[in-house]
């Protein structure tokens, strides 16, 4: 799984500036095509403590794992609010989900 992390701080910086987003009420997903597929998730401290942070992260992370034919070739950075903090699993997980949706079809759009 680590060959598909985005770790490096210029990363982050390249999709969240370069990058192509879109953002629900919880979860905001920002995208820059590339030649293969990575994720980086953002957690900002004032969301939670660590265990609430990390659980939002493993949701995310276990769905790229999952399914990684929804994702688009992409770089993905996925940045989790503070609505997102009192959200199940599931509920987070159709969150992401919708977000992921809204932004394959942003890209499929700028594609043409």
């Amino acid at each position: 799984m680590s060959a598909q992390r985005l770790k490096r701080s210029e990363d982050f910086l390249a999709v969240r500036k370069g990058g192509t987003s879109v953002a629900t009420q919880s979860v905001k997903l920002s995208a820059l095509i590339s030649e293969k597929k990575r994720l980086g998730v953002i957690t900002p401290k004032h969301v939670g403590k660590a265990v609430t942070r990390n659980r939002m992260k493993r949701v995310v992370r276990e769905h790229f794992r999952q399914h990684q034919e929804l994702y688009p070739l992409a770089d993905c950075v996925v940045i989790l609010k503070v609505s997102a903090a009192s959200l199940s699993n599931a509920i987070l997980r159709k969150e992401f989900e919708k977000a992921l949706f809204h932004l394959k079809a942003k890209l499929k759009g700028e594609e043409k």
